[in-house]
């Protein structure tokens, strides 16, 4: 009897630790038939699809979600496998609110022959994060190729060109294979190079995380013109410019 005992409160007390992790897990887990009907959901999972489901409540997952992943069941009913992954990072994106759409990403799991187990996670702000940075990343390729007054390259640590873009052919008329591996002196107009001005404006950079020096530059047909050249550091994961 005092053994039927100990193994019962152990496994009370591993119910209540599991029940613990579901009530405040960041995550929507849901535990459901192969067809969809829930038996088990933690409060974060009522909190997403509530807005879906409507007041008859959260009581088949596919049928919540059917306005926005109808797919959600077919994936689920032709997974033929006794267990595995029936979808994982699956994107569903729920009616856009004023401010922004919100996105899950659902996972599927296929324990036995009778349950799934669905998690839920609100990635709206990465989604958003990552839309952000495509359109910035389009506007800034846009800029490298169809600007005329700006040219963009990078210098390696030792302030030699190691990038090319189109740009600095539409504005200095110079290819890659003219600057690839020089310095700044490069541009400079001949009458207005000194042996100090390319490093100290590197040197000025490194202290100062970003520097500006205006100078007379000259174009490959020899024609010459007022540059204002910037010169800002990039640091590696390690910290190395």
């Amino acid at each position: 009897m005092t053994a039927c005992k100990v193994v019962d409160e152990s496994l009370e007390a591993e119910h209540e630790a599991l029940l613990s992790f579901m009530y405040l897990s960041p995550i929507g887990i849901i535990r459901s038939t192969l067809s969809g009907e829930v038996d088990m959901l933690n409060p974060l999972s009522v909190q997403l699809l509530m807005p879906l489901a409507g007041s008859g409540g959260v009581t088949n997952v596919f049928e919540s979600l059917s306005d926005v992943a109808p797919e959600l069941r077919n994936l689920a009913s032709s997974f033929k496998a006794e267990r595995g992954s029936v979808c994982e990072g699956h994107h569903i994106v729920l009616t856009p609110a004023r401010e922004r759409s919100t996105v899950l990403s659902c996972n599927i799991l296929k324990v036995n022959d009778g349950t799934l187990m669905t998690t839920l996670t609100d990635i709206s702000r990465q989604v958003e994060a990552e839309r952000w940075a495509r359109q910035n990343e389009s506007w800034l390729a846009g800029i490298y190729t169809s600007v005329n007054d700006f040219a963009f390259l990078t210098l390696d640590a030792f302030g030699r060109v190691d990038s090319w873009n189109t740009s600095i052919e539409q504005l200095t008329g110079y290819a890659e294979v003219d600057v690839m591996g020089q310095t700044l002196d490069q541009f400079y107009a001949p009458d207005d190079v000194d042996d100090y001005r390319c490093p100290e404006h590197i040197a000025l950079t490194r202290e100062e995380g970003w520097h500006v020096q205006e100078c007379w530059c000259q174009k490959k047909d020899g024609r010459r013109y007022a540059a204002q050249i910037l010169v800002a550091i990039l640091r590696e994961n390690d910290g190395e410019f």
